[in-house]
């Protein structure tokens, strides 16, 4: 997909991976809304990348309506959205509150679905789009630890893979990234450092 000029979404842009996603969108053409529930660290990527730093919490349906609608006023219809933002639980699974549990498949699972059904239909409608879910090797490798982890990123890749089947021919990529452990902030590394 030519991407110059391009409307690109990238949640969790703040740090880490969303971070990268954003660098390399922007390196490509794309004008980039960076959005991160930290506005601060949203901001910095986004004055990094000459785009637009907008706080969102994709655990919201409403706050991923509202980041759309952001993305469009400014940079027009959104063409590639990175669905990037998650955490991980810490406890043994069994003893989390459903609070914890329900917030943690909102992040990882439900906001995939929530933003694409924001953005779908306008990429439907011009015929190309460009989903990028970033999910996690635990979604491949089931581990003995972080059961909301596992179980959001299971569901995630199962419904990128529901997407592709039934859009693919009419124009909309679907890109999974399933990387193994990255020294991010999940892990405990200081999102200040501008290494990777």
């Amino acid at each position: 997909m030519q991407l110059d000029g391009r409307c690109a979404v990238v949640t969790g842009g703040g740090h880490g991976i969303g971070r990268a996603l954003a660098e390399e969108l922007a390196a490509r053409g794309a004008r980039v809304v960076v959005a991160d529930l930290n506005g601060e660290r949203a901001q910095k990527i986004a004055t990094r990348v000459g785009g637009i730093a907008v706080r969102s919490d994709v655990g919201s349906p409403d706050s991923i309506t509202a980041l759309v609608a952001r993305a469009e006023d400014i940079f027009g219809p959104v063409a590639v959205f990175c669905s990037n933002a998650g955490f991980s639980d810490t406890g043994d699974g069994l003893t989390e509150s459903p609070e914890e549990i329900r917030r943690i498949v909102d992040v990882n699972l439900l906001a995939h679905v929530w933003a694409a059904q924001e953005v779908l239909p306008g990429m439907l409608e011009r015929g190309e789009g460009w989903l990028i879910q970033t999910i996690s090797s635990a979604a491949l490798i089931t581990g003995p630890s972080f059961m909301g982890y596992t179980l959001s990123k299971h569901g995630a890749l199962g419904f990128a893979e529901w997407l592709a089947l039934n859009y693919a021919h009419r124009g909309i990529q679907v890109t999974c990234l399933c990387p193994n452990a990255v020294n991010t902030g999940m892990l405990g590394r200081n999102e200040d450092d501008e290494s990777l």
